[in-house]
This record gives structure tokens, sequence and C-alpha cells, in this order.
């Protein structure tokens, strides 16, 4: 039965407590702000579709988040802070100025942040997410994981087509109207039964949807 067969006039997805999926064309009704970590906004309003990019034969670019180099160098301070960050947990204190490779790894996850950034542009439609020359249609979800990459999360969506796209999860979510199309879909389809981990579902909020 499909959201709009049921008889008392209510959706399927509705009747599990979860916000409408939106028109595939209109992108309406916007589904509402998803939770996050990163902050700001968009940092480019790029809608031009033949330079952001977006799959074919699918409805209109809704959101997009294209890097500038602010963005960029952002990106990098806030991967190396993290990586301090996590040395200074690990070591207990500040013991860790001390060592050298522990500054080349701060330097090398910067300097990896940074070059990740260069390629980072994204966009979404209503059904879809795009993400360098690769796509998924986000409420047909078949894996939902969050791996860890040093100290930075990295979001892994495949589809029932077999189509994975790997993207850095602060990307997503700094632009807020991109990450509440992206989180709609995933919330449908890990209620339908798609694949998560534990960090997935502690850090995109998803333990009720999973029926933790």
């Amino acid at each position: 039965m499909s959201d709009h067969d049921r008889a008392d006039g209510m959706s399927t997805s509705e009747a599990r407590g979860l916000p409408p999926k939106p028109d595939p064309m209109s992108g309406q009704p916007r589904p509402p702000k998803a939770p996050r970590e990163w902050g700001g906004r968009a940092a480019s309003s790029e809608q031009d579709p033949d330079r952001v990019g977006k799959p074919p034969r699918e409805g209109p670019l809704l959101e997009c988040y294209t890097p500038t180099g602010r963005g960029k160098t952002t990106s990098a301070l806030i991967a190396g802070g993290l990586t301090a960050g996590g040395a200074t947990l690990v070591y207990g204190g500040f013991g860790w100025v001390g060592f050298w490779w522990t500054w080349v790894c701060i330097l090398g996850c910067a300097v990896a942040s940074f070059l990740s950034a260069r390629n980072s542009t994204c966009a979404a439609g209503a059904e879809w997410f795009f993400h360098g020359g690769r796509w998924v249609r986000q409420y047909e979800l078949t894996s939902v994981k969050v791996k860890m990459r040093f100290s930075l999360r990295y979001l892994r969506m495949t589809d029932r087509g077999g189509r994975t796209v790997t993207t850095f999860l602060g990307d997503l979510q700094t632009n807020q109207e991109l990450w509440d199309l992206v989180y709609n879909g995933i919330r449908h389809s890990v209620a339908a039964g798609a694949e998560t981990n534990w960090v997935a579902r502690r850090a995109l909020e998803l333990r009720g949807v999973a029926g933790e």
C-alpha cells in the first residue's frame, strides 16, 4: 500500500510518526529541521545543475553546498582541532605537544580535510542526493552507516539500485535545508529496514527510528 492509498487518509509515514515525503518536483512540504553537529549555512547559493551536477532523469535540484576558500580553510582548522582534542584525551593532558609524530598527525588531518573539501560539492532534490559524480535515492536506502576517518565522520549510503555515495558529514550539515532533505529520506529508509551501524544511530539520532 502506498503512502496515499490508506482509506483513513493518513499516510504510512504519518502512521509511523515520520514527516511526509516531499513532492518530487516541488519539494513541498519541506522536511522539518534535522539535528546536526556542524553549524553554518551553504557557502554558495549555486543552483545551476549543469555546474553543480544532478542525476539524469530525476527531479529538480533543490539545495546544494559548494565550499569556498574560507570554508575549506575552516574545515582544515576544525579537523586539526578535533585531532588535537583527541590527542589531549588520549594523553590525559597536553603532554603530546612534545612528540613530533602527534604534530604530523594533526597536520596530516588538516591537509586531508582541506584537500577533501575541494571536491565536497553536493546537491539534493526531493528524492535524491548527489556528490562526486555519484548519487542515491534517499528514500530507497538499504544501508546507512557512519565511518570514522581519523577524527572525522563520513556518511556512506547505499540504495536499492546498488548505488553508493560517501561524503563528509560536515558538508551535508553546513546547509541546513540540504541536510533536512537528506535526513528525512534517511529516517524513512531506516524505519523501512535499512541497515545501520551504532555510530550512525548515535550520530544521526536514529535509535528510536531503528527500533532501539
